[in-house]
């Protein structure tokens, strides 16, 4: 009888190590007979509360590697963004200064060649008779178009000089030299150019 109680207890232990090395894996296993159900630790509990304090650092440790990556992204991100606004803001300085310096060169070539035009009025005006006579003077203001070529067109008295016989003589003065020097390359075509013209009597 004590034979096979013994060959029962070694049977009954080699089926728990093979349970054991089966189910390596869990934190336990159960084992169940007739009567009894046994549940053994496969891992201890003190080894179990290290896994855990160790994986809950590893966690903590990922957050904080992953916050400092995100930080770090969103700065290099505002640095692009700041470099390509600079840009920007350089671009539209620059094209701001050329405009600028393109409207001055413009207006400088304008008034050059208004200059030369009055000179050029000036030594062709000549007073009318008429207004000698009655001791008439002042300023005509002529507005007049000038086309590429330097040809005149739509001829009209922009400021009056209060006497229409020295506003008539300016008029028929225009029309009568018709032309000037072909406009420099900067002046648009058909510009409309403001002639001043003075009527002044010597004493």
């Amino acid at each position: 009888m004590n034979k096979y109680l013994l060959i029962s207890f070694f049977i009954h232990s080699f089926l728990m190590l093979c349970l054991v090395i089966l189910n390596v894996g869990q934190d336990h296993i159960v084992l169940e007979n007739d009567k009894t159900v046994m549940s053994i630790d496969i891992i201890p509990t003190t080894y179990k509360k290290s896994m855990a304090k160790s994986l809950k650092e590893k966690v903590s440790k990922t957050k904080k590697i992953s916050k400092i990556l995100k930080i770090k992204s969103i700065e290099k991100n505002n640095d692009i963004t700041a470099q390509k606004v600079n840009k920007i803001e350089v671009s539209e300085v620059n094209q701001e200064i050329q405009t600028a310096e393109t409207v001055k060169q413009v207006k400088q070539a304008q008034l050059s060649y208004v200059q030369k035009l009055k000179l050029y009025i000036e030594k062709n005006k000549y007073y009318p008779r008429q207004a000698v006579r009655l001791r008439q003077s002042g300023t005509v203001t002529l507005r007049l178009k000038i086309s590429k070529a330097g040809v005149f067109s739509s001829i009209e008295v922009l400021g009056s000089s209060d006497f229409p016989i020295l506003d008539e003589a300016a008029l028929k003065l225009i029309k009568k030299i018709g032309r000037f020097n072909p406009l420099p390359s900067n002046i648009k075509q058909g510009s409309y150019f403001t002639v001043p013209i003075a009527y002044n009597l010597r004493r």
